[in-house]
């Protein structure tokens, strides 16, 4: 026999078929499982945009009251300055 040959064997065993099976149904679930996960996680993204917009809107009424509450306190500085100056004047 000369080694420079190659030579394939082309019969088919039970063990072929198992292992071909084995891959076949691992890559199958491993599919399945990043198909699921992508899911999960779109759903999370989901809730947390829900949340972020709630958040969002909280932060502008803050901001509102915030301002609001501001100018109150510019209106009470103005009228302390006006009734400390006529008191003086008195």
């Amino acid at each position: 026999m000369n080694m420079k040959q190659i030579r394939i064997d082309p019969t088919i065993t039970i063990g072929h078929i198992l292992t071909t099976l084995v891959i076949l149904a691992g890559g199958t679930g491993v599919y399945l499982g990043l198909r699921l996960d992508i899911s999960s996680v779109a759903g999370d993204v989901r809730v947390m945009s829900q949340r972020v917009e709630k958040v969002e809107s909280a932060l502008s009424q803050l901001t509102a009251v915030t301002i609001s509450a501001a100018r109150q306190d510019e209106k009470l500085q103005a009228l302390t300055y006006r009734l400390d100056r006529i008191e003086k004047a008195k």
